[in-house]
């Protein structure tokens, strides 16, 4: 087993320990990452299934929606991930103000290494009061799949966390892990009354440069462009030194759910997106659909 598919391997044990479906076939893994949806894993690597591998995803796992990032440039969204692959990478590379703020971030608090059961005591306020910041509901509900999270992170070679402590307190903390030649950010949070304290720009600048330093990482990671509009967030990345780089997507649809690509369920998901706006699944799918309906990319697979 190589190098990147032990990684791999690890990864799809990662979401399938906190309770994904994980699907492994010829050309990719593939994890259930909403219900009845499946994505390649890792999210930016670009794969070419057979029809035979969606054909089980469908109809052996009841699939709705198949995504995955593919190397065709035609009947594709385009989207992007945030990437450094600046091993120089410092407070040169870096917005003038946001250099500012990792410098006030580095005087006001400390980052060091986390481990897991720490973070499962410790860090889900810091998820909560994120998602009330951005006015949705928390991607992880409860203390219980919480601990399940940090669990499986523990228990997969590569995954680390990183905190942010000022007075003695947790106020941000970063996982990540290691796939191949690249490091994912895979969650992040942070303490709404400490936002002075700039951590989230402390902590971003301090593992960016701490993971350049081994020679396997030439590439950082901050995750998939999101198909709902995060200026806010986008614009925080920039700041920080990332960049974009193009991914294609490919969407295919169950040969039998054909009529969810009709105006009228888009627009019936739109309302109901509105009257739940936390909700983020609701949210997330109605979205996608929309820029689907937009880019004209939508794909139905033929049995």
């Amino acid at each position: 087993m190589s190098s990147l598919d032990h990684d791999l391997f690890h990864l799809a044990k990662f979401f399938e320990k906190r309770g994904h479906r994980v699907v492994k076939t010829r050309s990719a893994y593939w994890c259930e990452i909403h219900p009845f949806c499946f994505q390649n894993l890792p999210f930016h690597l670009p794969v070419t299934p057979a029809p035979e591998e969606l054909d089980q995803l469908f109809h052996k796992k009841l699939a709705i929606l198949v995504r995955y990032t593919s190397r065709e440039k035609t009947e594709v969204i385009p989207g992007f991930h945030w990437v450094c692959d600046n091993r120089e990478y410092g407070l040169r590379c870096l917005e003038h103000r946001f250099r500012n703020r990792v410098s006030r971030g580095l005087r006001m608090t400390e980052v060091r290494p986390v481990d897991f059961q720490f973070l499962a005591e410790h860090g889900l306020e810091l998820i909560f009061e994120v998602a009330q910041r951005q006015g949705r509901n928390p991607d992880i509900a409860n203390q219980a799949s919480w601990m399940k999270y940090c669990q499986a992170a523990a228990s997969c070679p590569n995954f680390d966390a990183h905190g942010v402590f000022a007075e003695d307190r947790l106020v941000a903390f970063l996982v990540g892990a290691k796939v191949g030649e690249c490091y994912f950010s895979l969650l992040q949070a942070s303490k709404t009354n400490y936002l002075s304290h700039c951590p989230n720009n402390a902590l971003l600048y301090t593992i960016i440069r701490a993971k350049f330093e081994d020679p396997e990482i030439t590439v950082f990671s901050h995750g998939l462009s999101s198909i709902e509009q995060l200026d806010t967030l986008d614009k925080f990345k920039a700041g920080m030194g990332l960049r974009q780089e193009r991914i294609n997507y490919k969407l295919v649809f169950n040969p039998y759910c054909q009529w969810m690509q009709r105006k009228f369920f888009i627009s019936s998901l739109d309302r109901i997106s509105n009257y739940f706006p936390k909700n983020n699944f609701f949210r997330k799918a109605s979205a996608l659909l929309r820029q689907v309906q937009q880019e004209n990319t939508l794909l139905v697979h033929q049995v």
